[in-house]
């Protein structure tokens, strides 16, 4: 029979590995400077200031994000 000593811990632990993973690819994320800032007029001649994407969020990124949360909702089961 699974306990909590045995499973809860090993899936928070394993929960905290995959935050600390999330942390190394957003910081990696930000260093691309995925977004820029682009100046458009709008329809009243106005310029306004509007923030593109230059490229697409990893897919390893909510990969790992739903990993953690599905192994905390596994040691929340054991509790």
């Amino acid at each position: 029979m699974r306990t909590w000593t045995s499973s809860g811990r090993l899936k928070v632990a394993r929960a905290y590995k995959h935050i600390r993973d999330l942390e190394l690819r957003l910081e990696l994320f930000r260093e691309s400077r995925p977004y820029g800032v682009v100046h458009e007029p709008d329809a009243n001649g106005n310029v306004r200031a509007v923030i593109r994407s230059k490229r697409e969020i990893p897919p390893d990124i909510p990969a790992i994000v739903a990993d953690a949360i599905h192994n905390l909702n596994v040691a929340l089961d054991y509790l």
